[in-house]
């Protein structure tokens, strides 16, 4: 695989990840203000894409670092702080699901 797909899929990762927090933030704010109206269903479509994009991106992310990772010392530090990173980032993950529902509901 290319280098610069490997760079273009993690900052498409990276940035659906920023987006889809911004977006449940959005739509409590929207929510709180104008109730469940168009603009609520319109940003609620395009969280639903990011949190794709991030399941996506993040699979591809994975094979690439299987196949063109780091060795040795460098792979098994990395290894470790991905595993603590996914470990934060599945708590605010589950958070955000569950914030969302509650949006929905």
């Amino acid at each position: 695989m290319k280098d610069w797909l490997i760079v273009i899929n993690s900052f498409i990762h990276d940035t659906a990840t920023g987006l889809w927090l911004a977006g449940l933030f959005l739509l409590g704010k929207i929510k709180a203000s104008y109730g469940q109206d168009a603009l609520f269903w319109e940003l609620n479509t395009w969280v639903w894409l990011a949190l794709v994009l991030i399941l996506v991106t993040g699979a591809l992310r994975g094979i690439s670092f299987r196949y063109y990772g780091w060795t040795g010392d460098v792979a098994r530090e990395r290894k470790r702080l991905l595993l603590i990173k996914h470990g934060i980032l599945g708590v605010v993950w589950t958070a955000g699901l569950i914030y969302h529902w509650q949006l929905l509901h």
